[in-house]
């Protein structure tokens, strides 16, 4: 019989901080053992890796991929494709956090003549879009001077929910971002390699 391999995912408690409040941190595996056996051995005595003794909480199998692979790379290829998948989503995954996202900050539409359908700003960030637009407000660091003037909230509704794992990806995202508020009649400022991509 040929040896079959699995990828599982397990749900850690916080071994890293989360980047959203409702996503555990999680651990992905190759395994040629069911998973379920790799998931005892795991909270075992000796895990394998070791930095997940005394951190592990359950086997998520509503997370990974129900399928098993004839060999070892296309498992792994597979594991590669998941892992991308879930920090698109949020999750910190084997100790690696996505970090990048967009915001969108709602103006003050005094500010301009003709706001449109609102006033908007649009950023992006490796912080939690709270702490980002804490410091637009207080003039921290880089700040927006439109946020600091005339910044009121954050957008969530307008901003795209996925997080994105590198500065170039998320900059585009923030650009793409701008260019569907503007064609949705916004009046919006920030995500500067908009201008770029018109």
């Amino acid at each position: 019989m040929a040896d079959t391999y699995s990828v599982i995912v397990v749900e850690l408690d916080d071994v890293c901080p989360r980047n959203e409040s409702g996503l555990p941190n999680l651990l992905t595996l190759v395994t040629l053992s069911s998973p379920a056996l790799r998931f005892a051995r795991l909270v075992g005595e000796k895990p394998s890796p070791r930095w997940t003794s005394g951190h592990v909480v359950s086997l998520r199998d509503d997370l990974g991929l129900g399928k098993t692979y004839d060999t070892l790379a296309k498992a792994k290829k597979a594991e590669r494709r998941l892992i991308d998948r879930l920090l698109r989503q949020g999750f910190v995954v084997n100790r690696r956090t996505p970090h990048r996202r967009v915001y969108v900050v709602e103006l003050d539409p005094t500010a301009v003549k003709d706001p449109g359908r609102g006033f908007v700003y649009v950023g992006e960030t490796g912080k939690l879009p709270e702490q980002r637009l804490e410091v637009h407000l207080t003039g921290a660091s880089k700040y927006s001077r439109w946020v600091r003037k005339y910044g009121l909230r954050l957008r969530p509704d307008l901003a795209p929910s996925e997080f994105f794992l590198s500065v170039k990806e998320s900059e585009l995202a923030e650009a793409a971002c701008r260019l569907r508020l503007e064609a949705e009649g916004y009046e919006v400022r920030g995500a500067h390699l908009a201008d770029e991509l018109r």
